[in-house]
């Protein structure tokens, strides 16, 4: 999956996310590091030997999703991750997440609240370093 040409390959688990090919689209032209996607739509539990293989593979995790982190499935996954590749990561599992306020009906304030390509772009920044 990763070639010796990228040095620091990146693991990011979309939850139900529409701009992850944004992301990668946007990353694709640096050989900075590798960048890995996996979208939790297709997430069961016989997934989860690919998402730990995954982990170890990267050393890094981000972890997106448009619940608020409280008592969130991404927070889950996060505690399952941390349990099984402790020993494989590098950093910090990250959670990009909605701000932890009530949706608002208004679609601006809307695309203020549920996580975007900016924030996304900027966590994956601090992650790796750049």
């Amino acid at each position: 999956m990763f070639t010796e040409s990228f040095t620091t390959p990146l693991l990011v688990i979309v939850a139900g996310m529409h701009f992850f090919a944004q992301i990668s689209t946007q990353f694709c032209f640096q050989a900075v590091f590798s960048i890995c996607i996996l979208s939790s739509l297709f997430l069961g539990p016989s997934m989860a030997v690919n998402i730990f293989n995954s982990v170890k593979k990267c050393g890094k995790c981000i972890l997106v999703t448009e619940e608020p982190k409280n008592n969130s499935f991404a927070q889950a996954l996060s505690g399952s991750i941390q349990e099984n590749c402790f020993d494989d990561l590098d950093a910090p599992i990250s959670v990009v997440n909605s701000m932890n306020i009530p949706m608002p009906y208004s679609a601006d304030l809307e695309d203020q609240v549920v996580p975007n390509t900016e924030r996304v772009l900027s966590r994956i920044n601090d992650l790796i370093g750049l």
